[in-house]
């Protein structure tokens, strides 16, 4: 894990953020988002990109725990279920 090169690469999607599709924009604003502690903003952008994929399980998966993170534990199992209902998840024992 390289946080700095990490921390470059977002940096640079950041400033070519025009350039970016709309899918692209809203994907770069929910990390940023939660970067920044702003869960409610990651959960609006997560619904908003979801909107457009509604068959992204990571996205469906992400949003049910900012959901959970935000104590919004119902709306979070609802969340993870479409996931699984999508691609069930692997469990491993």
């Amino acid at each position: 894990n390289n946080v700095p090169k990490a921390r470059e690469y977002f940096r640079r999607a950041l400033a070519d953020h025009a350039r970016l599709s709309v899918e692209e924009r809203l994907r770069v604003g929910v990390m940023r988002a939660y970067g920044e502690g702003d869960l409610s903003h990651a959960i609006a952008l997560s619904e908003r990109l979801l909107a457009l994929r509604p068959r992204d399980v990571s996205s469906w998966a992400r949003l049910g725990f900012y959901y959970f993170a935000s104590g919004r534990d119902r709306d979070a199992r609802a969340a993870y279920a479409k996931a699984d209902s999508i691609e069930p998840l692997s469990v491993q024992n």
